[in-house]
Formats: C-alpha cells, structure tokens, sequence
C-alpha cells in the first residue's frame, strides 16, 4: 500500500512506506529502484482506440452534445500528452510535473504560449475525434441528430452490440457485415 504524504505542488518531499514479505523484499526493491517506463495514450496516432473510447462514452450517456465531446476529448492523456509535446517530442512525466508547478508564476509570454500549444493540442486532437466520429456516424454505430446549439449523439442498437461484444468499433462492423 501506498499513499501521498505531502501536498502535491506544495511539498517537493514525501516520505512512503512499502510492507511486503520477506519473499517479496527482491522484487519490491527492484520495483522501486528501476526506471520508469514511459506512459503514453494507446489512443495516440490510433483512430481504432479513439472511435471505441467515443462510443463508450456515448453508449453509457457520458458524451451527448458537441459541448461534452470537447469537455470528454480534453480530459484525455492523448490530449495532455499533445500539450506537451515539442519539437523532441512528447516530454518526460517530470518535465510536465514541473510546468504544472511553475505554472502560477508563469509571465504572460509564458502563458501565452502555453496556450498556443493547448490550442494546437486541441486542433490536433479535434480532427483526430472528428474522424472517429464520423467513421461511427457513416456505419450508424452512433446517431448524430440536430438540437439546440449543435447535435445530439447516441448510440444504435449496433453501437450497443459492439459495446457489450467487447469488439472494437471496426471488429464490430466487420461482423455485423459478415452476418
């Protein structure tokens, strides 16, 4: 078991204790000592991921509007990880921790930029939602309906089939097909 001690963006220290079994004491320490694997969005560069996580999200109500896409899409690693990404790339989980930090003594040059890269982010993020979606609304997996200030989605009795199948969104029209 562990937990946070400390404030985060407050504390730059905290202290954590790890109880395990004589039998485990290799392993746990190796577990602490090695490098840490780099955490990347299996949504990235992917359409397959992004059109099953927008037809969960519709399927189960969570997503109904343009508005809630946007809200859904921006609150993705995917969308973190474009924030942050420069011309070497995406950057480490510590360089993002210490931007976040830094963030409330930011001068309006730095803030300015930093909302460039949100807005390109978005952008980027935007057009790889819109293909998925419209990949999902040209197969009638998903509904898209006029309504107040833009369109409603909801999912077919198809998106509901591949949601339930477990199948990816193409998987699910692949069978579907084949029937």
């Amino acid at each position: 078991m562990i937990g946070r001690a400390g404030r985060y963006g407050f504390d730059t220290e905290a202290d954590s204790i790890l109880c395990c079994y004589p039998t485990e004491k290799t392993r746990a320490v190796e577990l602490m000592t090695r490098k840490l694997e780099r955490v990347e969005s299996c949504l990235k560069g992917s359409q397959r991921g992004l059109s099953r996580v927008i037809l969960e999200a519709v399927g189960i109500g969570l997503v109904q509007n343009a508005e809630q896409m946007q809200s859904y899409l921006m609150s993705t690693l995917l969308y973190t990880q474009a924030k942050y990404e420069g011309d070497e790339g995406l950057q480490s989980p510590m360089k993002a921790d210490e931007s976040f930090r830094k963030s409330a003594s930011r001068t309006q040059d730095e803030a300015d930029t930093s909302k460039e890269r949100a807005d390109k982010a978005w952008r980027g993020v935007q057009s790889q939602g819109k293909e998925a979606l419209d990949f999902l609304i040209f197969n009638e997996i998903i509904n898209q309906s006029p309504c107040e200030g833009g369109y409603s989605f909801e999912a077919t009795k198809l998106g509901m089939a591949i949601i339930k199948s477990n199948l990816s969104a193409e998987e699910g029209l692949m069978v579907y097909l084949d029937l």
